[in-house]
């Protein structure tokens, strides 16, 4: 009997999907995103409040620190986020009655119906209705609010220069052992406020800030902008050097022999020896003057001192020095010590 024909060899498997980690960051961004201005602002209030007490119990002892400083911008700018959308979009929360009615919905089919296979279905499908419609206000929230220029530029400001200063300086509070878990509690709601407003984020400024972030991990610290700055610079001192040699030429210098730096050196030294004598013969005046001086001030003084002596005071004769003096009164100690 002739062998069995080999098994075929098994189908090839499918294309790897090359999905990048932008595009799935930014699905899961929008699938978490909030449906509303008004569940908006309460996430963001809620973290403002978190920071605020923060900010009340830790102003007197760490106020000159670098995280405090953070703290305090990461809590003002999101004032000023959640004050912008409270004016600029007043009570315009549709969540709630839509909630309403799907609570209803589902309520009724509960009652009306029992537990079946028809009712699965119909519960899959009223789920995937509900998630539709939230994805559409998720879509229609995140196009109003990319086109209001004032919450951009907020946003921005927020995304850029404050939620990464602050990333850092709170990693730096949790090193320590006295302050982690302050530390924890502010990386917990920096990192819910970078979740929540990753979506409204515009595209470009998204991207440029993620190349920038590739060359700071490749080793470079510059940034884009300042690497083309540099590069027109560069260019701009090529070309203007390249003129300047067309025009004037290149500067060869001056050729210099030994015998003039011989006579340059000794030229210097006989000028300082001339100097030199100057001073010392301008110094032995001087102190010659100073001697001088001296001299007379001390004949003056002598001068009058003798005058003084010869000059009496007064008219009057003075009387003559006894060479005598009184005789002494004896006492009674003495005549103790007479014969001593």
């Amino acid at each position: 009997m002739p062998p069995p024909p080999p098994p075929p060899p098994p189908p090839p498997p499918p294309p790897p999907t090359t999905t990048t980690s932008t595009s799935t960051a930014t699905v899961t961004a929008i699938a978490t995103a909030p449906t509303s201005i008004k569940s908006l602002t309460t996430l963001l209030t809620n973290d403002r409040n978190i920071l605020h007490l923060l900010v009340y119990k830790s102003k007197n002892q760490h106020r000159s620190s670098l995280w405090f400083k953070w703290l305090q911008m990461l809590k003002r700018c999101l004032e000023r986020v959640t004050s912008h959308l409270q004016q600029t979009y007043p009570d315009t929360d549709t969540t709630t009655t839509t909630t309403t009615v799907f609570e209803a919905s589902s309520s009724d089919s509960d009652s009306d119906y029992d537990d079946n296979d028809d009712n699965k279905t119909e519960e899959k499908e009223e789920e995937e209705k509900k998630k539709k419609k939230e994805k559409r206000r998720r879509m229609l929230l995140i196009t109003t609010l990319k086109a209001d220029k004032t919450f951009i530029l907020l946003l921005n400001r927020l995304m850029t220069a404050i939620i990464p200063n602050a990333h850092r300086a709170f990693t730096t509070l949790i090193t320590s052992t006295q302050y982690a878990s302050m530390g924890m509690v502010m990386l917990g709601c920096l990192a819910r406020v970078h979740m929540v407003l990753q979506p409204f984020e515009d595209e470009t400024d998204k991207n440029q800030r993620e190349e920038e972030e590739e060359v700071q991990e490749r080793g470079g610290s510059v940034s884009i902008k300042e690497k083309v700055e540099e590069d027109i610079t560069a260019s701009t001192l090529s070309i203007r050097k390249k003129h300047g040699e067309e025009e004037e030429g290149e500067d060869t210098g001056e050729i210099i022999s030994r015998d003039s730096i011989m006579l340059t050196t000794t030229t210097t030294v006989k000028t300082n020896q001339r100097t030199r004598k100057t001073q010392a013969g301008e110094d032995d005046d001087e102190d010659e003057e100073g001697v001088t001086k001296v001299t007379t001030k001390r004949q003056k003084l002598d001068i009058r001192t003798k005058r003084r002596t010869t000059t009496p005071l007064s008219d009057e004769p003075e009387p003559p020095i006894s060479s005598s003096s009184p005789p002494r009164k004896r006492t009674a100690i003495d005549d103790l010590f007479a014969d001593l």
